[in-house]
């Protein structure tokens, strides 16, 4: 039975195309354990990383965080020790996708939208509005 690379759907014999995205399917699925993941993101606190994996997760995007901290073998002692920094990682065949989502540039839309949805705003307004009476 052929499948779809993207969509992960499994369709019958004889159909060559996915109907949803549009991909060519395959006769196997690769195993997410035989791709490899790829850094496409270097944040610098675990909020940036949330942040970042949201945005990647609402496009669809599976993405997952991994320490910069490394040992070599020949030390015994870690060779980052940044623990705030945290390194975005996703599936090499997304990276291209991930990088784009990531660097398209955010419309007046989507700014008004955020910052409707910020809880704090009424009490950072409001104390602005009282500091300056």
């Amino acid at each position: 039975m052929p499948w779809c690379p993207k969509c992960l759907e499994e369709y019958d014999d004889g159909i060559t195309t996915c109907a949803d995205c549009g991909s060519a399917l395959v006769d196997k699925l690769e195993s997410e354990l035989e791709r490899k993941p790829v850094l496409i993101y270097h944040a610098s606190s675990e909020n940036e990383a949330k942040v970042v994996i949201a945005t990647l997760e609402a496009e669809g995007i599976a993405a997952f965080t991994g320490s910069p901290n490394f040992v070599l073998p020949q030390e015994s002692f870690a060779v980052n020790d940044d623990v705030d920094d945290m390194d975005i990682y996703v599936l090499e065949d997304k990276a291209d996708e991930a990088k784009a989502v990531l660097n398209a540039p955010i419309s007046e839309e989507e700014l008004m939208e955020a910052e409707e949805a910020d809880p704090n705003k009424s009490e950072r307004d409001t104390e602005t509005n009282n500091d300056e009476a």
